[in-house]
């Protein structure tokens, strides 16, 4: 089969072993789903760029060479307790989520994107990462980590670690924009979505974290929260914040929850926020009002904002 360009090997509980060389255009591989596979074999594939072992749990060892151009590798859901990427130098996607993962050498690859959620980490070595966009790492033993020089971060998720701070990674560039008629931010740069949910956090200052509009917080032990001001959609649920939850300048917030802490009041510097129970209200007026809505120990709180012109909304216009 020398001029076969894909193969995949799919849901089978009974292939126990797989080898694949000597296919010079060979450019994608996949074994998935495959129950019983504990043995497999990856050499001299000169033009293979995807290779993809997903959900085969007693995979734990990979015999691998010759594999120069593979740029996105998968080994998520298997069986894994080690691996080595040497064989990978041109990697840029990795994904091996779902293992019994502890540490990994990076120093080899420069990756964009790299999931290895739900493992084993109590630390990792990211400095040679430096063009990475893309990290998960959740569900994992850290206590801390480091991110400086990553500029290039976009989306971070380290929710259900054991960290206690959490510092700013370096940002590529400061210029946010927002869009007023929509429910989102619009970035040229700089980290934007941030989960550190489930972590052991007390305090967090999210005004060193310019960029980032998608911030969850949630099931922490916080007792003081500062906002930034292009935070979009927020998540306090589930912390010790007391008095007064000050959320002054976060004039793009669209969705805040907070259930599940001990506050008694929201400081907000935007006018007209009215408190409705029991129902959740949407308005939609042509792009005219926009409606922030937050939950709060089972109330709603919906704050309307008039962003281009004259609106006719009003708490009558809610309860109908």
């Amino acid at each position: 089969m020398p001029s076969l360009q894909q193969l995949t090997v799919e849901d089978s509980s009974t292939i126990t072993k797989v080898s694949v060389k000597n296919l010079p255009v060979l450019e994608e591989l996949r074994a998935e789903d495959l129950t019983s596979l504990d043995d497999a074999t990856v050499e001299n594939l000169p033009a293979l760029s995807n290779l993809d072992l997903y959900n085969d749990p007693k995979l734990a060892t990979l015999n691998a060479s010759g594999l120069d151009k593979v740029n996105d590798l998968t080994i998520s859901k298997d069986a894994f307790s080690e691996f080595d990427l040497k064989s990978f130098p041109g990697l840029i996607d990795f994904d091996a989520s779902d293992n019994q993962l502890s540490s990994l050498d990076l120093s080899n690859v420069n990756l964009t994107s790299l999931n290895l959620a739900n493992n084993q980490f109590k630390s990792i070595d990211l400095s040679k990462q430096t063009h990475l966009g893309t990290l998960y790492l959740q569900g994992n033993q850290l206590s801390e980590i480091d991110l400086a020089g990553l500029e290039y971060l976009s989306t971070v998720d380290l929710s259900y670690n054991q960290l206690t701070t959490f510092d700013a990674p370096d940002a590529h560039g400061d210029d946010v924009s927002f869009d007023e008629l929509r429910n989102e931010g619009e970035y040229k740069a700089g980290l934007r979505t941030l989960s550190l949910n489930g972590n052991k956090l007390t305090t967090f200052d999210a005004s060193l974290f310019p960029q980032v509009t998608q911030l969850d917080l949630s099931d922490n032990q916080l007792t003081s929260f500062t906002p930034n001001h292009v935070v979009a959609s927020l998540n306090l649920t589930n912390n010790n914040l007391t008095g007064t939850l000050n959320i002054s300048g976060a004039s793009h917030l669209i969705n805040l929850a907070a259930s599940g802490n001990a506050f008694s009041y929201i400081a907000n510097d935007v006018p007209d926020i009215s408190v409705i129970s029991q129902y959740v209200w949407n308005y939609v007026a042509d792009e005219h009002v926009r409606a922030n809505t937050y939950e709060v120990d089972g109330h709603w709180y919906v704050n309307v904002r008039d962003l281009i012109g004259d609106a006719d909304a009003s708490d009558e216009d809610a309860k109908k």
